[in-house]
């Protein structure tokens, strides 16, 4: 019993591998596409491609899964959406400093993820996407906070379909 664990533990790191290794390493490329500059950019106007790419990566993934064993689907994104926001949290702790527009686009992104994937929510995906977040100056302004808050609806309205996913997940305990 004690082997068929471990070879089920082995499979289960090594598919998480395969799976989550792609959207990990598309995000840092994903955010500076276009010269990007987290000190000197635009007003945000809505999350950007990337963002939008990944989560369908994690949506193909969750279809992939559902497909074969709806059980699954909790334990397998869970891992997954730990390794988006490890990888998330370090990229936004690396930057060395945001101007007023990059720490609301940064913030705008951050939340919209980590609301998109709640249901699947661990601990350690909790704590990476605290950190990223702590990263980030504070927003002072009203107008700052409703502006997030106005994008952050248009984007969870505009993806709705595409997010539906995330929305139910099956009743089952997960297992690591």
């Amino acid at each position: 019993m004690a082997l068929l664990k471990e070879l089920d533990q082995r499979l289960f790191e090594n598919y998480i591998e395969l799976k989550a290794d792609p959207i990990v390493g598309s995000l840092e490329p994903g955010i500076y596409a276009g010269y990007f500059d987290w000190k000197d950019c635009l007003p945000p106007t809505g999350v950007r491609n990337y963002l939008k790419e990944a989560l369908v990566n994690i949506i193909a993934v969750h279809a992939e899964v559902f497909t074969i064993s709806r059980e699954l689907v909790l334990r397998v994104l869970a891992k997954v959406v730990e390794a988006v926001s490890e990888e998330l949290s370090r990229l936004m702790q690396c930057v060395s400093s945001f101007s007023r527009n990059g720490a609301l686009q940064a913030k705008l992104e951050i939340c919209a993820l980590r609301d998109t994937v709640a249901v699947y929510l661990t601990p350690e995906s909790r704590s990476s996407f605290k950190q990223a977040l702590e990263a980030l100056p504070q927003l002072s302004s009203g107008a700052d906070k409703r502006l997030l808050e106005e994008l952050l609806n248009k984007f969870k309205s505009s993806m709705h379909l595409q997010l539906t996913c995330f929305q139910a997940v099956p009743s089952t305990t997960m297992k690591t």
